[in-house]
């Protein structure tokens, strides 16, 4: 964070202004006194009278202005210190964020390295916008076995990465999941990289995101 002390300058000097402003009061009380004495053997008694009626409104004028500035400076104050706690408020915001933030890539990077130990093909799917499951996650092992890479399959639907006739038993099989709540073993038909159609071992249950929102995760048994 930068120390931004040259903004500081910049601002009004609040107590030099009352100092200089009551300076000012003393100086002209001062300057009537002096000026009344000076004059006071060539000035009838009521010249006198209006003189110093004359001064007592100025100074009380004097008066109101150091009051008024008294009261800018005390307005001065409670608005510096309101913006003071609003900056540290988002501030502390703003780390509480970052911290989430960096909880969460340390998760994702777990989660990642622990999928891709897994000697079986495993997935992670997530309902998409168009009410479709779409991958979000996969292991190396998946990739190699269906020729894909991550960056190919991530974002993807089933319908958009296997034969259709697969894709909509793939799709049957992650509702059932979503529906029921209960994990789903069984064998299904998977097309490996030759092309050739190939059954396989394979379980699917619900995955719970971190967002509050169900989805479905699963690996092949070969």
């Amino acid at each position: 964070m930068t120390n931004n002390t040259s903004g500081d300058s910049s601002k009004p000097n609040f107590n030099v202004t009352i100092l200089v402003a009551m300076f000012t009061l003393v100086a002209s009380v001062t300057a009537s006194y002096l000026t009344m004495r000076g004059d006071i053997r060539n000035t009838d008694s009521s010249n006198i009278q209006a003189f110093i009626a004359k001064q007592i409104d100025v100074n009380s004028g004097l008066m109101r202005e150091i009051t008024l500035l008294k009261q800018e400076v005390a307005k001065a104050i409670e608005n510096e210190e309101r913006w003071r706690m609003r900056y540290i408020e988002v501030s502390l915001e703003k780390l509480e964020v970052e911290r989430q933030l960096n909880d969460k890539t340390d998760e994702a990077s777990i989660l990642e390295a622990w999928m891709d130990d897994m000697p079986f093909a495993a997935w992670a799917k997530k309902r998409g916008m168009d009410g479709y499951f779409i991958l979000v996650a996969i292991n190396e092992r998946f990739t190699s076995n269906y020729g894909l890479t991550k960056a190919d399959a991530i974002g993807k639907t089933d319908l958009q990465l296997f034969p259709e006739a697969l894709a909509y038993q793939y799709i049957e099989a992650d509702e059932q999941v979503i529906a029921t709540g209960q994990p789903l073993r069984g064998v299904v038909n998977y097309q490996n990289t030759d092309g050739e159609i190939v059954q396989m071992n394979h379980i699917k249950y619900v995955m719970h995101f971190s967002d509050g929102e169900k989805g479905v995760a699963g690996m092949v048994i070969d």
